[in-house]
């Protein structure tokens, strides 16, 4: 999956489906690889709507305080965040350092962000909290998330909670690919059997735990589906 279109999705939804009526965004992102394509990405889909970032502030791994970043946010008059880089630990002290300093406004992260750890790291202040995954949860209402839940707790029976993260699905789903695949190629296995079978596999029905599943010669993506999910107040 490539990150610009992960993120076009995230910026898209805050302008589309949010739709502020005067928009005043800001980015906050890591000083590493992952952070600078997510906001070159952010920054390509904001150009394409005539925006540019009001504000930009770094938060980089490992950070324990966010209060000077978030002090300029508010000093810029910010509707909304885009949270760029995907690392879940400092979005979860963003998070909790907005609502210590009244930061009140809705925050958008990318897709590792989009994690059962970082609502319960936020304490409570995830309830404007939004980010964008290719798999669903672990509690998602879906055929394909009630046979993984049953299977799972058959062989880890007393492990309902607390959730399994989005990573866990998208484990499950590399398995099942895996094991459809196997079926295809038979018992005759090499290397060109088994990427000629790989590519073979078109609109994959994984049950609701991604989308489906393709790829091609040309594409090893496998999908481009996603799903925004949203934190709750009091999570």
């Amino acid at each position: 999956m490539r990150i610009s279109i992960r993120t076009r999705w995230l910026v898209e939804y805050l302008l589309k489906d949010l739709n502020p009526k005067y928009p005043r965004i800001g980015l906050v992102y890591p000083d590493n690889e992952t952070g600078k394509v997510d906001r070159s990405a952010a920054l390509e889909v904001l150009k394409s709507y005539k925006l540019v970032p009001v504000s930009e502030e770094v938060l980089n791994p490992g950070a324990l305080d966010a209060s000077s970043q978030i002090m300029r946010l508010k000093k810029g008059g910010i509707s909304h965040i885009i949270f760029c880089g995907g690392i879940p630990q400092i979005a979860a002290v963003f998070l909790r350092e907005s609502k210590k300093y009244g930061l009140n406004i809705p925050v958008l992260g990318s897709w590792a962000t989009c994690a059962e750890e970082v609502i319960r790291l936020a304490r409570g202040a995830a309830k404007r909290f939004y980010a964008v995954n290719h798999m669903s949860s672990w509690y998602d209402d879906e055929p394909g998330v009630a046979k993984m839940r049953k299977i799972t707790l058959k062989y880890d029976p007393g492990t309902e909670k607390p959730y399994r993260g989005n990573i866990y699905t998208h484990g499950w789903v590399l398995g099942l690919v895996t094991v459809e695949s196997l079926k295809r190629a038979g018992r005759v296995l090499d290397r060109e059997t088994y990427i000629n079978v790989l590519e073979g596999i078109k609109n994959f029905d994984t049950g609701g735990l991604c989308g489906p599943i393709s790829y091609s010669t040309t594409s090893h993506e496998g999908g481009n589906t996603w799903k925004i999910f949203k934190g709750r107040a009091g999570y």
